[in-house]
């Protein structure tokens, strides 16, 4: 991420694979060192439930990531974008 205009949106999504649900999912924020991972969520909704909470405690760029098909959702300072 140093000195990169690519942000986590520039992650691409292989042949638009879904994540399971019940799926464990990591949450990370982004730092001016990469990312920085934070906790493993079960369950896509309540892993943007708590990337939500974390954003609210911690202000910045998260992320939410699966080990089936990466990057699935990323928060921006006040909204969510879903990539998958």
């Amino acid at each position: 991420m140093h000195g990169s205009t690519a942000t986590v949106a520039d992650e691409e999504i292989d042949g638009g694979c879904q994540p399971r649900m019940d799926s464990t999912f990591d949450i990370f924020k982004v730092t001016s060192d990469g990312p920085l991972w934070v906790e493993a969520v079960e369950g896509l909704e309540t892993a943007k439930e708590r990337m939500a909470q974390l954003a609210l405690t911690s202000p910045g760029e998260y992320f939410i990531h699966s080990q089936d098909i990466g990057v699935v959702a990323k928060r921006r300072q006040d909204y969510l974008e879903e990539i998958s």
